[in-house]
């Protein structure tokens, strides 16, 4: 079963039913056909001339399989064959609690094939997605570092905020530029450099951290404190990446990531409209 609930289900002949996942990246349907004919339906989508994906789904007398398990929003293609399910079948794609079908494909003896198509709905169109992150941070290592180590791990100056490459704080970092001694003048595992766009195929997304204190370890003396990171961002899979890419970030020495989630957030709202309609609609 995928986030938006939907599930496929085989039906035969004498009423046996047999359920399989089917996870589709979306939240709502806006319109469904279907057809008979021996080579598949052609369905709304592809007579409307839109961009179409495909899930071929077989039927056998032990389940349907659905090919890929996975489908993003847009118009969607379902090819349905009966490859042995024995007897005169049916696909049908149901919400999760089975209460209504959006598509289906009726009438397959062994061997025929047919088909119908859907447009699915992205419900997060226009709105976002949040992580947040609570970060420890190792105040007392950190401070005990050298000032040239700290410039390094993070890629700044540490009284300016300017990126070692030059310029101002705001000075857009040379990842290019060379240092008196030849070697990058940001180092190739400082913060600045592996969490920047460049760095992660242009992915933005909007941050903003606090700082926060929980007090002081009981055992070791030492400050509980450190970085409540929140971003937004189109994808999660963004921040995955980024993540992925900060695994040789020599800011890691210092920190800890002891929590986190992620958050959808629907678009805003106009006038006449509630918040979350487009998870509904």
């Amino acid at each position: 079963m995928g986030s938006d609930g939907m599930r496929l289900r085989r039906r035969g002949a004498a009423a046996a039913m047999v359920a399989a996942s089917l996870a589709l990246v979306a939240s709502g349907c806006s319109s469904s056909s279907s057809g008979s004919s021996s080579k598949g339906s052609t369905g709304a989508a592809a007579a409307s001339g839109d961009k179409s994906s495909t899930v071929k789904i077989s039927l056998t007398s032990q389940s349907c399989e659905p090919k890929p398990a996975k489908a993003p929003a847009g118009a969607i293609e379902f090819d349905v064959t009966n490859a042995g399910a024995g007897s005169v079948s049916e696909a049908e794609l149901r919400t999760s609690d089975l209460a209504h079908i959006l598509g289906e494909q009726e009438n397959l003896t062994p061997g025929l094939s047919g088909g119908f198509s859907l447009t699915i709905q992205p419900g997060l169109r226009g709105g976002s997605y949040m992580v947040a992150r609570k970060i420890r941070m190792f105040v007392e290592n950190w401070d005990r570092d050298y000032l040239q180590d700290q410039e390094n791990v993070i890629g700044r100056a540490k009284v300016s905020g300017a990126p070692l490459s030059g310029g101002s704080e705001f000075s857009t970092p040379n990842f290019a530029k060379a240092g008196g001694d030849g070697q990058p003048a940001i180092p190739a595992d400082a913060h600045i450099r592996l969490a920047s766009p460049e760095h992660n195929g242009g992915i933005h997304i909007l941050r903003r951290g606090y700082s926060f204190t929980d007090g002081i370890d009981p055992q070791a003396g030492t400050l509980l404190g450190g970085l409540f990171f929140i971003a937004f961002m189109k994808h999660p899979s963004q921040f995955v990446k980024l993540q992925t890419a900060l695994a040789g970030d020599a800011l890691n020495e210092y920190i800890h990531h002891t929590g986190s989630a992620v958050f959808a957030v629907p678009p805003g709202v106009r006038s006449g409209q509630h918040f979350g309609d487009a998870l509904f609609t």
